[in-house]
């Protein structure tokens, strides 16, 4: 489900894409393993769910699009599930998820590119 859900909602026309890049339902997957199984079971999910879009679909180069995915939903899913073991309130986790995993996408995707141009 969390592989064939995002690309079903990439079939949705275009108008309303930017509405579903901010939805960004393979994430929901990632943030609901973190709360319910916790934030290493978590990281795992957010890690492989990004490697498994891009291994059965492809549609992304693999550096940096679906390198820095899977490091921007790792962290996220780590990031939730340690903030709802401390705090046990799902929507101050699911916040802080999504604004680390944000920040690690940016970063990534700026180291990315930051080496290809060295190249």
């Amino acid at each position: 489900m969390c592989v064939v859900i995002p690309v079903a909602m990439c079939l949705i026309p275009d108008p309303a894409k930017t509405y579903v890049s901010l939805f960004c339902p393979a994430l929901f997957f990632t943030m609901l393993s973190a709360i319910l199984s916790g934030p290493l079971h978590a990281f795992f999910v957010g890690a492989l769910i990004p490697l498994f879009s891009f291994l059965l679909f492809g549609g992304k180069t693999w550096i940096p699009e679906a390198l820095s995915e899977m490091i921007s939903f790792a962290v996220c899913g780590l990031i939730t599930g340690l903030v709802f073991n401390l705090i046990r309130n799902p929507f101050y986790a699911v916040i802080l998820g999504i604004l680390t995993g944000r920040l690690a996408l940016g970063i990534t995707k700026a180291l990315a590119a930051f080496l290809k141009k060295r190249s």
